[in-house]
């Protein structure tokens, strides 16, 4: 996690401004975000318990990955 003491942003050539300190943090219904810029880069993973949502998922996951183009192996031959 490192803390942004300088930025610069731009959308469609209009400036975003500078990153500020809030006085108090923002938050996105009860989840309290930083005051400040921060960088986090991380990952999670969740176990599926239930079992037909599980097969449900490996299942869209599977035939996800076996088109191309959708992350599966390019020219994959599908019968």
């Amino acid at each position: 996690m490192h803390f942004v003491d300088d930025s610069s942003a731009t959308f469609e050539g209009v400036d975003l401004g500078r990153p500020v300190q809030l006085r108090e943090n923002p938050r996105i219904g009860d989840v309290p975000l930083p005051a400040r810029g921060v960088l986090a880069i991380g990952q999670a993973a969740w176990e599926i318990l239930d079992p037909a949502e599980y097969e449900r998922t490996r299942t869209e996951t599977a035939r996800d990955l076996s088109l191309p183009g959708e992350g599966g192996p390019e020219g994959r031959k599908t019968d």
